[in-house]
């Protein structure tokens, strides 16, 4: 088991690590997910069959013909290995960080201020302590895969429990409600997943500077998991479960999951594109960190910890709830009576032997708790850090370092925007505007001029860039911003100044 389960998470990441090497934007990689799921569905419906016959038949002769159904289908997956192929790197421009390992990751994901505690507390001195800034993309991420793997198992372990002790089947009965709410499930996901690939890819977001695909992509799987939140709370926890409920709740669920797995996809790969951009350096801009693998894996492992853990929690549980069971194929065979009929019977006796607390817990885990779980998810993919202006930037920089031309889509469409106006200037703009000559105050009359021009127009609060020129000697132009002259750093004076020479609000 422990071998299966090392060799299924290395796949899985040095998939993840070479769809985000190979596939360089969001709508591949979500063309590329997209796919995946259908291969995935012929999976799950072929590992189907095994459940199917197991719950009829567990003997060990059926166990060992399975066993030669299985190990064929596995090694169908290595034509993959082609894909991983593709990804070929030069150990010359890795950056020192890339051997950091998983470790390093987590690290970089602990707040700021505990990280220079507890570095303090090993006995560094307060001069030598230094760490990296919040990286906020990557706590978030790492929570949001954390609750994925909590809201996940949790579904996952109860759902047998509750067709079985809610309600209130065995037998061929039961089976046939699991797999017709399987194939409900199985095909609203079928069908949904080519809405959301059309309406995710529709749109080349390189080029679209207004950033409606990327808004379109996160508002869609945040307004979905929050409408799945809470109609699973009324259809498992509020009202008298039914086997109807269970239909409709399975159809819901995969109208309201069935985008997520795109954003997810999107936002870990943008998380690996920012942190592979941010090893170059200005001597050599190929130099960069690849850390892809290990990025990955923490995030698998954030997902599988919170997995092992609240399974772990769920069947405790269950205990707790007061279940109890028998070995009913042992007891039949030891009186004797080894026929399906005497199975049937003892199983249908533990089912109506079991507390109501075990039926109100297995509806709380599931219509509760689970629902808590989305709403978290939901949090840290609204606090997900890259997007807007920020994921333009990486869109370009990748771009860039592919050698491509970027000419955004004509029309009258208007860039992101935010409610924020910020002034930039580098020593070097600050040199062509008047070199020692230049006053804070000429610089503020020059504001206030192009303030009051943006106002004219009646536009609303928007974040803009202006670039200030001049027509000196020496026909120098300002060069693009580069530090920010924060409100702050105005005098009282200045601020007095600007107030007085505008009629408009403005956040500076």
């Amino acid at each position: 088991w422990i071998l299966t389960t090392w060799g299924v998470a290395g796949s899985l990441i040095a998939f993840e690590a070479a769809r985000q090497n190979v596939y360089p934007y969001k709508e591949e990689r979500i063309k590329v997910e997209g796919l995946c799921k259908y291969s995935c569905m012929a999976g799950g419906g072929a590992g189907g069959l095994v459940f199917i016959v197991l719950s009829k038949d567990a003997s060990l002769a059926v166990r060992l013909a399975f066993v030669l159904y299985i190990i064929p289908l596995g090694l169908t997956s290595l034509e993959a290995v082609p894909l991983f192929r593709e990804v070929h790197y030069n150990k010359e421009v890795h950056s020192a960080e890339d051997t950091s390992g998983i470790l390093q990751i987590l690290w970089e994901a602990l707040p700021h201020g505990l990280r220079i505690w507890l570095r303090k507390r090993n006995g560094d001195t307060g001069e030598e302590v230094e760490e990296k800034p919040n990286n906020r993309a990557l706590q978030h991420l790492l929570a949001m895969k954390f609750w994925h793997g909590c809201y996940g198992v949790c579904i996952s372990s109860m759902l047998l429990y509750y067709v079985t002790y809610v309600l209130r089947m065995s037998s061929w009965g039961r089976v046939q409600v699991i797999v017709g709410a399987g194939f409900a499930a199985g095909l609203t996901e079928a069908l949904m997943n080519l809405v959301w690939m059309h309406l995710f890819t529709k749109h080349d977001s390189l080029r679209d500077v207004t950033g409606r695909s990327d808004r379109t992509l996160l508002y869609s799987v945040l307004s979905l998991r929050l409408v799945n939140a809470a109609l699973t709370f009324f259809l498992i926890a509020f009202l008298e479960p039914s086997v109807f409920l269970m239909f409709i709740w399975c159809i819901v669920t995969r109208i309201g999951l069935c985008s997520f797995s795109f954003f997810r996809v999107s936002a870990q790969c943008w998380l690996v594109d920012e942190d592979c951009m941010s090893g170059a350096c200005a001597e050599d801009a190929s130099r960069r960190n690849m850390r892809e693998g290990q990025i990955f894996g923490a995030l698998s492992m954030s997902q599988v910890m919170a997995a092992a853990i609240f399974s772990s929690l769920t069947f405790l549980g269950l205990g707790l709830a007061g279940f109890e069971t028998k070995n009913c194929e042992s007891i039949c065979v030891t009186e004797g009576l080894g026929d399906t009929d005497c199975v049937d019977s003892c199983f249908r006796g533990v089912i109506d032997g079991q507390p109501q607390s075990l039926q109100l817990y297995v509806r709380f885990v599931m219509g509760i708790f689970a629902p808590l779980c989305e709403l978290l998810i939901a949090y840290h993919a609204f606090k997900f850090p890259i997007k807007n202006a920020r994921l333009r930037k990486l869109y370009l920089m990748k771009a860039a370092e592919r050698g491509e031309d970027v000419e955004p889509h004509q029309g009258n469409d208007k860039p992101y925007a935010s409610k924020s106006q910020i002034v930039l200037m580098d020593q070097a703009q600050r040199d062509v505007l008047g070199g020692a000559a230049f006053t804070a105050a000429d610089f503020i009359d020059r504001l206030v001029h192009t303030v009051q021009m943006v106002g004219q127009i009646q536009m609303p609060r928007r974040s803009l860039t202006v670039r200030f020129t001049t027509d000196d000697k020496s026909e120098h132009s300002a060069s693009k911003c580069a530090a920010a002259l924060s409100s702050s750093e105005l005098t009282s004076e200045m601020s007095t100044k600007l107030a007085s020479r505008t009629s408009t609000r403005y956040s500076l």
